[in-house]
């Protein structure tokens, strides 16, 4: 499942929740679409979830690629998008279950292996994930990397 994204980035995760209907009710191709009047958006808490983080940081470099880095404006499109966010579960899991087994939501931010569970868990005729144009890479250290770097600290 790694890897199958581009850069292993943040993906947009759209639920086709009407029977019959094909693709995308909504229209989702990009962070902006997220701020839209009647979209709703499920994502973890930043406060609680490392992954939700990301989550934020992702929607902030959008922001400020859109506005030429000003940070006011980043800010209020943040917080639009999370006016749109009708429930903030802890984690990323329990997002994703929000999303798929609950049916709350338009779209899920999600990491590219929890978009992958929930096509699994439902089908790939019932969602479509969608890979917007700007996100942030995020790349997970592996216990072998850190435990190098602990060993050449110690050396030092």
């Amino acid at each position: 499942m790694e890897g199958e994204l581009p850069d292993n980035s943040t993906a947009l995760h759209v639920h086709d929740r009407f029977p019959g209907s094909q693709g995308n009710p909504k229209g989702i191709k990009d962070w902006s679409d997220l701020i839209k009047d009647g979209v709703q958006v499920i994502t973890p808490n930043p406060k609680t979830s490392g992954g939700a983080r990301w989550n934020f940081l992702a929607a902030w470099a959008f922001a400020n690629s859109q506005d030429g880095g000003d940070e006011a404006k980043s800010l209020e499109f943040v917080k639009a998008l999370y006016k749109n966010v009708p429930v903030l579960d802890t984690g990323a899991r329990g997002s994703t279950t929000t999303f798929v087994e609950r049916g709350i939501g338009d779209v899920l931010l999600a990491w590219e292996n929890e978009a992958f569970l929930a096509v699994n868990q439902l089908g790939p005729d019932q969602f479509d994930i969608v890979v917007p144009p700007t996100s942030i890479k995020a790349e997970r250290r592996s216990p072998s990397s850190t435990r190098m770097s602990t060993r050449r600290a110690r050396a030092r």
